[in-house]
């Protein structure tokens, strides 16, 4: 990240909390909420045994779900 965060600069010579305070003045306030959930054992089991032939839904979130 810190590469990345020099590059932006030298490239643009702004620093990326310039350009992240631009983009919060024209599109708002980003928010974030993370919930982590332990998975028991059997649930990981499962997981790993999972495989694209298993997936039955052609859309996650609105996009659609590509097995490439």
């Amino acid at each position: 990240m810190n590469l990345l965060a020099a590059e932006i600069t030298a490239r643009t010579g702004k620093d990326p909390g310039e350009h992240y305070r631009e983009l919060e003045a024209e599109f708002g306030t980003s928010y974030y909420t993370r919930v982590d959930a332990p998975a028991t054992s059997e649930q990981k089991t499962r997981l790993l045994e999972l495989s694209p032939d298993a997936v039955k839904e052609s859309n996650l979130c609105d996009e659609p779900i590509s097995l490439s």
